[in-house]
């Protein structure tokens, strides 16, 4: 009487079975590494967009004589010129004396910047400011943060929101918000300008501190978001920043 043999141990039912368990284990390693291969190139080649610079906008320019014999009424912070790490012996200073109306702590209409309080009452003077409504003298500052698409590909609907922590104080505000976004091309740059103004009679700022949140899509269309932290080190003359 013929005997029945067990189906798992047929000799060829075991091969065939050892056979696609090969091909299913070969089948996930090529989807892995083809999975890898993806993930390493989307790496190098998605759109990047990081912070390329930032720094102060010079409002004059000055040589030592100037600096050292002008009557400026205040002290003044001006800073050494150097290019490519040589000292040209020329002089900068990084913000503009304004008068602010003290009500609504916006500069006062018709008015111009200058840099001596020589000036500021000159300037009092042409606009026929009346003592009882005299404005305060700020430095106004204006600070540009340069940005760059350092990937190989499209980065669409760039936009940024800035927060300033507020000088000398814990708070954080506001300072800059995209209206609309850009598209950055592979190695593109672009740049935002941010404006603030301090007091004459305080100190110049010893540390100033941003926050900027960077958003944009890849072109597979994802989200890309994260907050770069920027802080001015005045004791330094030293921008640092994350990327």
């Amino acid at each position: 009487m013929p005997t029945s043999q067990n189906f798992f141990t047929d000799p060829k039912v075991a091969i065939s079975l050892f056979a696609l368990l090969i091909a299913i284990a070969t089948l996930i390693w090529t989807m892995f590494t083809n999975w890898e291969q993806n993930r390493r190139w989307d790496a190098l080649n998605l759109g990047r967009v990081e912070i390329k610079d930032v720094g102060f906008i010079m409002w004059k320019e000055i040589t030592k004589e100037e600096a050292t014999s002008t009557d400026w009424g205040y002290k003044p912070t001006i800073f050494s010129h150097t290019e490519n790490r040589i000292h040209t012996g020329k002089y900068r200073i990084p913000y503009e004396l304004i008068l602010v109306d003290p009500r609504t702590k916006k500069q006062l209409s018709g008015s111009n910047g200058f840099f001596t309080l020589a000036e500021a009452q000159a300037e009092l003077t042409r606009l026929g400011i009346e003592e009882d409504v005299q404005p305060e003298i700020r430095r106004h500052f204006q600070i540009q943060i340069d940005f760059q698409n350092k990937g190989s590909t499209i980065a669409s609907d760039f936009k940024t929101l800035v927060k300033m922590k507020e000088i000398d104080k814990d708070s954080w505000v506001q300072a800059f918000k995209s209206k609309h976004g850009i598209a950055l091309a592979p190695s593109a740059t672009c740049n935002i300008v941010i404006s603030f103004n301090t007091l004459l009679s305080l100190d110049f700022p010893k540390e100033i501190n941003y926050e900027v949140e960077i958003s944009y899509n890849d072109i597979h269309g994802e989200l890309i978001r994260r907050k770069v932290p920027i802080t001015y080190d005045s004791d330094m003359n030293y921008w640092s920043y994350g990327h």
